[in-house]
């Protein structure tokens, strides 16, 4: 995402990726009605809060479905249902074969 200043790094198995992010970043995967969050190893939309972002949005709510595990790290399952393909998730998309 362009919007954020930090990324996240990839572990494991190239049919298993969990992305890692760094100290200054929390992943939260959120409940696409209410946008509450939700408890670890749940399925959600994504929110990213990245607090390398000075002077602009230090959070970003996406629309891209995942878990945040109890480890912190992050599974993407690819885009919530009826939300357009954009940016990194296209290659996610045509990876599951959506």
């Amino acid at each position: 995402m362009t919007e954020l200043s930090s990324q996240l790094y990839a572990h494991g198995e190239p049919d298993r990726w969990r992305y890692v992010a760094p100290p200054w970043v929390r992943v939260r995967a959120c409940d696409p009605d209410s946008l509450a969050p939700l408890p670890a190893n749940s399925v959600g939309v994504l929110r990213i809060e990245d607090l390398a972002n000075v002077e602009s949005a230090w959070a970003v709510q996406t629309a891209d479905l995942g878990v945040v595990h109890e480890d912190g790290r992050v599974e993407l399952h690819g885009r919530a249902a009826g939300a357009p393909p954009r940016g990194c998730s296209l290659a996610i998309e045509e990876l599951l074969g959506s």
